[in-house]
């Protein structure tokens, strides 16, 4: 995650396995689909964090050649620092 200005934030995934990632992330108010990431594919997004501090946005995570799904929360306003890298 980078900083973009004073307040806007980004987030970025990077896919590092052998093959597709599927990502889809979303927060309480943004639902911002699904995405297919292949080997080394990158994509982010970027956001203005809600004043009252309670911006959360969380990914769900799956490969096609998984059948489980990981879900990271990937910011929480609540949360100092990074919470992934």
């Amino acid at each position: 995650m980078s900083n973009m200005g004073v307040f806007g934030k980004t987030i970025r995934i990077r896919n590092d396995i052998k093959g597709n990632l599927e990502v889809h992330c979303k927060s309480k108010d943004n639902d911002l689909g699904s995405i297919t990431l292949p080997p080394k594919g990158e994509w982010g997004f970027t956001f203005q964090p809600n004043i009252w501090r309670t911006t959360l946005f969380f990914c769900d995570l799956w490969s096609d050649t998984s059948l489980t799904t990981t879900t990271l929360v990937v910011y929480d306003d609540k949360v100092k620092g990074y919470l992934c890298e």
